[in-house]
């Protein structure tokens, strides 16, 4: 199953799908097992734009701290970027539990290429939400990137 990461309402959303497979190891690439796949999507209002990704766990694990530490002192940013700086993600608290979404998706379409910058509120409660989302994708990922690493479970690259 993969694991989705799911920040903001009904409006303007953010999702991050993260494949269940490893992008390494499914490229034959065994010393590259310390990233995944998946696919970034945004809506804003009724403008939708997807894109692939690639992500290293480490990053989504400093993603899911800074997000924690957000959440819980309501205070701060949390960020992340894919591999190719494809997806840039700044999510900074405001006051009372107010969050403000900010990034950029790069995409392409046929030669051309494009920035898509966007900005939507958001809040503690829908950040605490994707806070558990992020967690389980992450705990999900870390033992199944231990178990592929070259030397088995325990090795360190």
């Amino acid at each position: 199953m993969d694991g989705r990461v799911v920040i903001g309402g009904e409006r303007s959303q953010f999702a991050l799908t993260i494949a269940r497979e490893l992008g390494g190891v499914a490229k034959g690439r065994p010393f590259q097992v310390d990233w995944l796949t998946g696919m970034a999507d945004l809506r804003l209002g009724a403008v939708t734009v997807s894109r692939p990704i690639a992500a290293r766990i480490d990053d989504l694990m400093c993603f899911a701290a800074e997000l924690d530490d957000c959440v819980t002192l309501l205070l701060g940013s949390a960020s992340f970027a894919s591999l190719d700086d494809g997806l840039l993600i700044d999510i900074t608290m405001g006051t009372l539990g107010h969050a403000l979404v900010t990034g950029i998706v790069r995409f392409e379409v046929g030669e051309a290429q494009g920035d898509l910058s966007f900005s939507f509120p958001s809040d503690q409660t829908y950040l605490t939400a994707a806070l558990r989302q992020l967690q389980a994708v992450v705990d999900g990922h870390a033992a199944a990137l231990d178990e592929a690493a070259p030397g088995g479970p325990g090795w360190v690259l």
